[in-house]
């Protein structure tokens, strides 16, 4: 909770200024160790085949895509400050707004935010930085994967779409029916983080300026990524692809050192 209520200093042993001094320290410790599972794009490159194998053998259309990419607003109450920056004209309310890329087996592949809430997607596409990352590593595979997305971001060879407009009834149209079946799984992702953590919905509790709002998210968008290694999720149940174990997956960062 964002308030430190009084039974807790009886609890604790300790005044409320004290434990929310100790929260707020360890919510930025957490916070560093999960930028370096979420920010590098390449931590889970060893199990792009095994990504691209699952999504081709549940729609059988493509079979270089190891991953689904997608924007998000996260709702918060109406700033003070900035009120103009993060208006969503779109969505018609305050937020900020975070993107990232789920795996077959439910994992956050790459989690990248926050920026304002009235950036396009497009944008925040090139504010992460990811691309030239996958660039220079699909350069030396033989067989170069790709990410799939929304007809909205910049299409090329590592990142497309579905066909913009196409007729009724068309090869095109049945292509993009086909394939918004399977990168729907990129909003499960979404679903998830505030299923699990639903006081992240909590449009009052989020004031900007007053609570890390992007530190809260962030944190509990890793923190699904280990519950993933434990549990199964809706993803991976969709794609039977099996995560790693929670062992394999906190040694991938010193793995990748």
């Amino acid at each position: 909770t964002t308030r430190v209520r009084p039974e807790m200093e009886l609890f604790f042993g300790m005044r409320r200024c004290h434990i929310r001094s100790a929260i707020d320290t360890f919510s930025e410790a957490l916070h560093s160790v999960a930028l370096e599972y979420l920010s590098n794009p390449l931590l889970l490159s060893f199990r792009f085949p095994l990504y691209a194998a699952s999504i081709y053998k549940k729609c059988g259309l493509v079979d270089c895509v190891w991953g689904f990419i997608d924007g998000t607003i996260r709702q918060t109450c109406r700033p003070t400050y900035f009120q103009k920056r993060n208006y969503s004209g779109h969505k018609r309310y305050h937020g900020l707004k975070f993107q990232s890329i789920v795996t077959p087996d439910g994992f956050f592949g790459h989690f990248f935010g926050p920026t304002n809430g009235n950036r396009h997607d497009s944008f925040m596409l090139g504010e992460s930085g990811i691309m030239p990352v996958l660039a220079e590593f699909m350069e030396e595979l033989e067989q170069p994967f790709a990410l799939y997305g929304d007809p909205a971001y910049p299409q090329s060879g590592l990142l497309f779409g579905g066909f913009r407009n196409p007729p009724d009834g068309s090869d095109q149209a049945a292509f993009n029916t086909a394939m918004s079946k399977v990168r729907e799984s990129v909003e499960w992702g979404f679903c998830q983080v505030i299923r699990t953590w639903p006081f992240l919905t909590s449009k009052l509790a989020m004031k900007l300026f007053k609570i890390p709002v992007a530190r809260y998210y962030i944190i509990a968008a890793f923190l699904c990524n280990l519950r993933n290694c434990v549990y199964q999720n809706q993803v991976s149940i969709y794609f039977d692809t099996k995560p790693l174990s929670l062992d394999e997956y906190l040694a991938l960062v010193d793995e990748m050192e």
